[in-house]
């Protein structure tokens, strides 16, 4: 006992137990990160093998909050900015090793923590594929090093959103137009930077202003003394003038100026007369030349019959107005920029034609001079649709969408974008001005409050029965028209903005569709819809594609593409047979053995008693020109000793291989005469140098020279066997192996 109450009472032992105490803890929390760490890899693996990781290619908390909700992993990208942990050392730190001996401080602050096994969970990710990609028009795309299974929320291809785009679909829209299915409203449009559209842009430049005199005359047909007048300084004529050349019109589309003859000739200085005068009509509130009630009347009445032929063949008559604006918009830019209105053709082939013109493709577009106006104020609707499909073409259309209002009372005489444009990115850049109290201040009105609005007026059923069905109509009616030129890739997926704008009689007239429109918070109405939004195109995307049955939201299917089976062949079966041409020029095993050639050498012996090979055995390789056939004969007609034995199948192939063995040997071209000369001179003489054979160059004498193979057994299959070595000069020939 007096040993442990010493023991007890010792301040160093006391040390000593506190310090094993620390040390034990230290233990603990380091265990502790392991198995976090081996927690996460857990996690990554299974999200791996049941497809649920995702990378996010620009600011979208909405999409990475209801993924993370539904069990998936995100790996981040480069550009990915981490706003939680910006300020924090741990960023730049290799994480290869995520807890360190700061995890007392990091787990003070749970968003902290969640942050770094994040970024954790992300860097066991890195040498994997991810399986959802959600990315916007603006970030670029490997297109050709993405997997085929990954899902991504953008198409490769899609032409109708750009202004010139969408301008050259619809021009072929007719073929697609079916009634209550798909019909779109789009004000004439022209790709005025092509040469061919220009020149038809120009002339219906030209008969709107004809058909803008006529209704100028009979809009003010009550107050005739503010168009009429006995000092007027515009003649006549150029009412006439407009007459005729509606009245051309209506002939060519009801095909009754085929059997005239001639058709009257105007020239371009008449054109720019007339329009002229158009223009002080119209813009400068001069007037006719006239004073005559019974002329003033008869014109009036033939103004009037002219308009109701007019309506069958000019179906945006009600839209036109009387000043003819343009809308001039560059064709591929978005958010208003470079858009700008045009009343003066001169005008805008000036602005097309300059060339200190950074935008030179624009596209003119017949601008709306009377939309519906909500206390005198201009507005469009912004609808969302979303695309799961390009083959067969799937689309689901949202149903909620939102109203932008301009900042300025509505007026054609001031063409100021304030007042025209009501884009959220123009119209944030001023301040309202005096409009209705009853206008929002942040310029925006969502559909239940429109809806409200047209019950107020008296039009409660406009919404349903006209408005949103016509948007229907025109999105599958576009889509269908543009679908050669999107890209039929599977797993993709897109969501649209499609903006229009509604007459007086409450059509919805397609202006544009926007790909990867704005889903920013920018006012309350947003920062309630967007988010919305976001989490339903998730519903439709991800949730359906495990449950056909899953909640889609506020989407709704409005069109899928019916395709049918393709038929079966039923005609001829045509089949190609045919076999590999095998070039000559290589001689495979199989070769080798079809062309078989035996040279036979000289039979002279030596007094050694061994076999010599003559040398015209070696001028068959120097001649080029030389038929096979000739070459055949002419070793035929030798005597034994210099008799060569050819058995050859095919004849083509060993003449092809005996050029290419004397283009290796550089010889040089001779005639078949000169050979034989040289063969029979030999024959006769007992050679004691090469310098009697002119024509075999230095390369020759240098493969006679070579010494070869004792073995006769290596020379078998060639078309000429190396049998030569060199002997002495006195033999006068060259000595064959045996």
């Amino acid at each position: 006992m007096s040993h442990l109450l010493e023991c007890a009472s010792s301040p160093n032992l006391v040390y000593t137990t506190q310090n094993d105490r620390n040390v034990r803890n230290s233990s603990r929390s380091n265990r502790q990160p392991i198995q976090k760490l081996q927690e996460l890899k857990s996690i990554v693996e299974k999200a791996i093998e049941n497809h649920k990781t995702f990378t996010i290619l620009g600011p979208f908390a909405c999409i990475k909050t209801t993924l993370k909700f539904r069990g998936w992993i995100e790996k981040f990208n480069n550009k990915t900015r981490y706003d939680e942990t910006k300020n924090d050392k741990f960023i730049s730190q290799d994480l290869n090793g995520i807890i360190t001996d700061q995890e007392d401080e990091f787990s003070k602050n749970n968003n902290i923590t969640n942050a770094l096994y994040e970024i954790q969970m992300s860097r066991l990710l890195r040498d994997y594929s991810v399986d959802f990609i959600w990315t916007m028009k603006n970030e670029p795309i490997k297109w050709k090093n993405l997997c085929s299974k990954t899902l991504i929320s953008r198409f490769p291809r899609a032409e109708f959103t750009t202004k010139a785009g969408l301008c050259t679909s619809l021009q072929q829209v007719h073929w697609f137009q079916e009634e209550n299915v798909s019909i779109v409203l789009f004000p004439r449009c022209y790709n005025i930077y092509n040469d061919e559209e220009l020149t038809i842009f120009i002339e219906n430049f030209r008969i709107t202003a004809c058909i803008s005199v006529i209704k100028y005359i009979c809009e003010n047909s009550n107050n005739r003394n503010t168009v009429f007048d006995q000092n007027g300084t515009i003649p006549i004529t150029s009412i006439e003038f407009a007459f005729r050349r509606c009245y051309e019109y209506i002939f060519q589309k009801q095909h009754k100026d085929i059997d005239i003859k001639e058709n009257e000739k105007v020239w371009d200085h008449q054109w720019d007369q007339f329009l002229t005068y158009y223009y002080q009509i119209v813009h400068n509130s001069f007037m006719f030349n006239c004073n005559e009630e019974s002329e003033i009347s008869e014109i009036i009445k033939r103004c009037e019959n002219i308009l109701k032929e007019l309506a069958e063949h000019w179906p945006q008559l009600h839209l036109d107005g009387v000043n003819n604006l343009w809308i001039l918009k560059p064709a591929a830019k978005s958010r208003g920029r470079g858009i700008i209105i045009m009343k003066k053709i001169e005008d805008i082939l000036l602005k097309i034609n300059s060339l200190h013109s950074k935008e030179c493709r624009y596209v003119a577009q017949k601008y709306i001079e009377r939309p519906l106006l909500i206390y005198e104020t201009k507005f469009d609707i912004r609808q969302w649709f979303l695309v799961t499909n390009a083959f067969p073409l799937t689309i689901w259309m949202y149903k909620e969408s939102y109203l932008r209002f301009c900042s300025q009372i509505f007026s054609l005489v001031n063409t100021h974008e304030s007042i025209h444009l009501s884009n959220n990115a123009v119209q944030c850049k001023y301040t309202n001005g005096k409009r209705d109290q009853n206008l929002p201040d942040e310029n925006m009105w969502d559909c239940y409050t429109f809806q409200t609005y047209l019950r107020a007026k008296g039009q409660p059923e406009v919404w349903e029965s006209i408005i949103y069905s016509g948007m229907r109509q025109s999105i599958i009616c576009t889509l269908l028209a543009s679908q050669d030129t999107m890209d039929t890739r599977k797993n993709c997926f897109e969501l649209f903005g499609a903006d229009f704008m509604l007459s007086e009689d409450f059509e919805p007239w397609l202006i544009e569709i926007n790909s990867g429109p704005s889903m920013s918070c920018s006012t309350s109405v947003t920062a309630r819809m967007c988010a919305q939004v976001l989490d339903d195109v998730i519903k439709v995307v991800i949730d359906r594609k495990y449950n056909k049955n899953a909640d889609t939201g506020m989407f709704e299917l409005v069109y899928k593409q019916n395709i049918p089976p393709a038929q079966p062949y039923m005609g001829q079966n045509l089949i190609v047979r045919g076999i590999k041409i095998e070039n000559s020029m290589k001689i495979n095993i199989d070769m080798k053995k079809k062309l078989k050639l035996k040279a036979c050498n000289s039979s002279q012996k030596t007094p050694n008693g061994k076999k010599y090979l003559n040398r015209n055995v070696f001028t068959e390789n120097l001649s080029q020109q030389t038929n096979v056939k000739q070459i055949t004969k002419y070793y035929r007609k030798k005597t034994t000793e210099d008799k060569l034995f050819c058995s050859v199948k095919n004849k083509e192939n060993v003449r092809n291989s005996r050029l290419n063995l004397w283009k290796r040997a550089n010889h040089k071209t001779i005639d078949q005469v000169k050979i034989k000369n040289l063969t029979s001179e030999f024959n006769r003489k007992n050679v004691k140098s090469d310098h009697q054979f002119p024509f075999v160059n230095e390369g020759l004498k240098k493969k006679l020279s070579s010494p070869t193979s004792n073995s006769r057994r290596n020379t078998r299959g060639n078309t000429f066997p190396k049998l030569i070595k060199k002997t002495k000069p006195a033999d006068n020939c060259i000595n064959q192996t045996q």
